[in-house]
């Protein structure tokens, strides 16, 4: 099974949610691989995403915490979609499950062409796309747009609300509510401090095995 985990934004708790399937896969006897195509900033003890999760590979490392493309840039060097694409390959035949961590939100460009992780996801053959939104008021507004843009390019979509940001009670059930109402396929919350994953969609916990 493939997956690619990205969002609606930056900084609404993707690699918590890795971290968090991880640890429930492997609790169930599955065979798991993380994999970070591209790293942008580290903090001060010179960490990424990669060493958040505890696990898996980073393909490309930028200094910058700035968009893919401009991080590359400035150091003169290009995304290198084809070298992530091999990568990939040969690691989907190694276990169970491939996890693939995006930079940034779902439509943030990493070539010149504008190709951004909706194709990444599709030229992946990804099987699930799970984008992370955070719960907070504004959330139903980027819930149905994230969702809409990668359905819009044929993929299997399933929004996970994050309280990624400290969130007043009323504000987090009406934004639930009203994605839900709208359409958007929720499929579970991550709820951060406790590190835990709250499932809404019965029909993705039998496809992920969660």
């Amino acid at each position: 099974m493939r997956i690619l985990v990205t969002g609606s934004d930056t900084d609404v708790g993707k690699t918590e949610l890795c971290r968090v399937l991880l640890a429930q896969w492997k609790a169930r006897g599955r065979s798991v691989s993380y994999v970070k195509p591209v790293q942008c900033g580290v903090d001060a003890l010179g960490r990424g995403d990669r060493e958040r999760v505890g696990a898996g590979v980073c393909l490309q490392h930028f200094e910058r915490p700035i968009a893919p493309l401009a991080a590359a840039r400035a150091e003169g060097k290009r995304l290198d979609w084809d070298a992530w694409l091999e990568s990939l390959e040969g690691i989907s035949g190694t276990g169970d499950i491939v996890l693939v961590e995006g930079a940034g939100g779902i439509a943030v460009p990493l070539d010149e062409a504008g190709r951004d992780w909706a194709d990444f996801a599709r030229a992946f053959s990804a099987d699930w796309v799970l984008v992370v939104v955070s719960l907070k008021l504004g959330g139903v507004n980027q819930s149905r747009l994230a969702e809409s843009y990668a359905r819009s390019r044929g993929l299997n979509t399933i929004v996970i609300f994050s309280e990624s940001k400290p969130c007043e009670e009323e504000v987090a059930a009406s934004t639930l509510s009203g994605a839900r109402e709208s359409g958007v396929r929720v499929g579970a919350v991550l709820a951060q401090g406790a590190g835990s994953l709250r499932v809404l969609d019965k029909s993705l916990e039998r496809s992920l095995g969660l």
